[in-house]
């Protein structure tokens, strides 16, 4: 059949409704003959707001056309069938804002079963047109007509031929009691052919359900009736009612299941609940009374506790309770240790724990494994905590006591003459070993004798009575002529000073020659300025031993390089830059910088406003440097002055000269 007309949109008053729907038509024979009759399903128009007290704002569409459908073979003459979309309701709103006519209804539609539109029918399928707007000049103002309609054959009418017999023949309840208070309900259905597609049960107490076999418990005893309806895949229904007696009723808890962690024998109080009866627990050889609400129980290992309520007739509740008793991790760390400071001690556990942590964390490396270093250099207490996979936890503790190291002093780098011995005294531990053993009177005591020939650096390593080690160490040089260095020679630019070098430490005197441009030639480095090169002696004579050697060093002066500066011009009213140039080194250096196009070119571009001094520096390949200067005027004024007698010229040649 077809739809109904939309109604009109109304949000400043109220609007009209949409037409109906055509029908629906099913015609099933071997041969339709119409006798002159039509069958119309057109849509009705929609309703037109020309009362304004009735409506002030959009109207309704026009319904759609209706559906014919034809199980036939043939038609005895000609058949008109019309399913037509209905007009559009018109608008009569008087204003400066027009509000919408209704859209015309869509065309139905014409269904036949036979292979083609069978002859002799006239189908009448058009859309319906739009409303218009009356003060609007009569304008469809935005609706639009409906869409024509459609005739299609082929189509199977399903119609049966099989008279109507009753699918469910009967319902039946079964019931068994689980509980005093609760049942077990099966529902049955007896049907001819159809499966039944669902099942509603009414317990009589306000609950429900919708399997075909379920539960109930009632919470106050009583009779209720139970009630069960059945619906077969068609729709129908069959139902039947049930009464049941509920008894009052019993209720067990035994309490939340709960873990403790524990390796050794431990008491836990239940907490149990019994409604409608006495209290029962078992096992009953772990409890002090196996009859309170809240018995005593002493166990060493998980046990599960049953909890059992008997009420009147026998009715029984059983609830249970889980005693976790989860053994705690084995922790074992190491014994308490001594170690030397800055030595390395691993913190060895032994344990089947899950995770660990130690405290304080900032004495070991890590703070969350079993073994970590300890990696302070003062003594302290530690402890591990291990936990296992269900959270029971264990501590151990280690004191680590950590020991100073001995202070290892022998004597001080020391510088011998051939053939003499020294002893070298040390103090500070209680055994001594000294490496190399080469030139030493025992390397296994404290205080050796030196009876070397040629210099040594020794180390000696003590050990205190904790069995802490350190050490210490003494250089021993041997003088002699050909222990002594000859001095380094230099490189410097004209006019600058270098540092020299005796190259013979502090064991000896020095004296430098020649001593001008020195600044003092009796010490091991003096400050150089000589304007030319110039080669020194240096007489170097051993303070201890008294033998002395005489070597020379040159000391290179290099020229400044010799620069010449200039300019190409100075600034006037022609020559607005001018091009300064330098030569005789490498690199250059302009300052200031004031106007200059570049400041590390030769030649670069000058456009001061004023009068500008400009001063270059200029370095050699060798590296020393030299500065010259030049002056770029500026007097933009005086270039005028001069360029004027010509300009007037031109002008009286040119006959522009006006005189006054």
């Amino acid at each position: 059949m077809g739809g109904g007309g939309g109604a009109g949109h109304a949000n400043d008053g109220t609007g009209t409704a949409g037409g109906n729907g055509g029908g629906l038509v099913i015609i099933t024979a071997n041969t339709i003959d119409p006798n002159g009759k039509k069958i119309i399903a057109n849509g009705a128009q929609g309703v037109n707001c020309i009362n304004l007290s009735v409506c002030a704002d959009g109207v309704g569409g026009g319904g759609a056309g209706g559906t014919v459908l034809l199980n036939a073979q043939s038609i005895g003459s000609n058949f008109q069938i019309q399913t037509n979309g209905g007009k559009g309701a018109d608008n009569n709103i008087n204003g400066p804002n027009a509000t919408g006519p209704g859209g015309g209804g869509g065309g139905g539609g014409l269904l036949v079963n036979s292979g083609s539109l069978l002859p002799g029918i006239t189908h009448t399928t058009l859309g319906g047109i739009a409303g218009i707007a009356i003060h609007q000049g009569n304008t469809n103002w935005g609706a639009v007509s409906g869409g024509n309609g459609i005739s299609s054959a082929g189509f199977i009418v399903p119609v049966s031929t099989v008279a109507f017999v009753k699918n469910i023949d009967s319902v039946r309840i079964k019931d068994s009691l689980l509980l005093c208070n609760g049942f077990d309900f099966k529902g049955l259905a007896y049907i001819n052919g159809n499966p039944v597609a669902s099942w509603q049960w009414y317990f009589g107490d306000g609950g429900t359900a919708t399997s075909q076999n379920t539960s109930h418990a009632y919470l106050t005893a009583g009779t209720y009736t139970v009630r069960l309806i059945v619906t077969d895949i068609n729709g129908c229904m069959d139902s039947t009612s049930k009464d049941v007696t509920a008894l009052p009723g019993v209720n067990a808890e035994a309490g939340t299941d709960t873990s403790i962690c524990s390796s050794t024998i431990v008491s836990v109080t239940l907490h149990g609940t019994a409604v409608g009866g006495p209290y029962s627990w078992s096992p009953a050889i772990y409890l002090n009374n196996p009859n309170i609400q809240n018995p005593i129980a002493t166990i060493s290992s998980t046990t599960t506790f049953y909890l059992s309520v008997t009420g009147a007739a026998s009715c029984t509740s059983i609830d249970s309770v889980t005693i976790y008793i989860n053994p705690l991790p084995l922790v074992d760390t190491r014994a308490d240790t001594s170690i030397c400071r800055f030595s390395t001690l691993v913190l060895t556990t032994s344990s089947n724990a899950a995770t660990y942590q130690w405290s304080p964390a900032v004495y070991v490396s890590n703070p969350t494994i079993a073994n970590p270093n300890y990696i302070d250099n003062f003594s302290h207490k530690v402890y591990v905590t291990g936990t296992s996979a269900a959270g029971c936890s264990a501590t151990d503790s280690v004191n680590v006591t950590v020991n100073p190291l001995p202070v290892v002093q022998t004597i001080p780098d020391t510088t011998l003459c051939q053939t003499a011995i020294i002893t070298l005294t040390t103090t500070g531990a209680q055994t001594y070993s000294w490496s190399p053993a080469a030139g030493l009177s025992n390397p296994a005591i404290g205080s050796p004798q030196f009876i070397g020939t040629s210099g040594q650096t020794y180390t000696v390593t003590g050990t205190d009575a904790n069995g802490c080690k350190n050490t210490d160490q003494v250089i021993i040089d041997i003088s002699s002529p050909d222990s002594l260095k000859a001095p380094p020679s230099f490189t410097i630019c004209q006019k600058k000073s270098v540092q020299l070098d005796g190259n013979n430490g502090n064991r000896v005197n020095y004296l430098w020659s020649p001593a001008t441009y020195l600044s003092d030639p009796t010490i091991i480095n003096p400050i150089a300025n000589p304007p030319n090169t110039t080669l020194y002696t240096l007489l170097v004579t051993d303070k201890k031993c008294g033998f002395d050697s005489t070597f020379t060093t040159l000391l290179t002066v290099l020229p400044s390089p010799v620069i010449n500066a200039g300019k190409s011009n100075d600034i006037d009213c022609a020559f607005r830059s001018a091009t300064l140039f330098a030569f005789g080194g490498n690199d250059y250096l302009w300052s200031p910088a004031t106007g200059l196009s570049s400041t590390t070119i030769a030649n670069p571009i000058a456009k001061p406003t004023t009068t500008q001094k400009y001063i270059v520096r200029v370095t050699n390949a060798a590296g020393c440097t030299n500065t010259d200067s030049v002056t770029v005027f500026s007097n933009i004024n005086a270039s005028l002055a001069r360029y004027m007698p010509n300009a007037l010229r031109l002008m009286e040649m040119a006959g522009m000269i006006v005189m006054v």
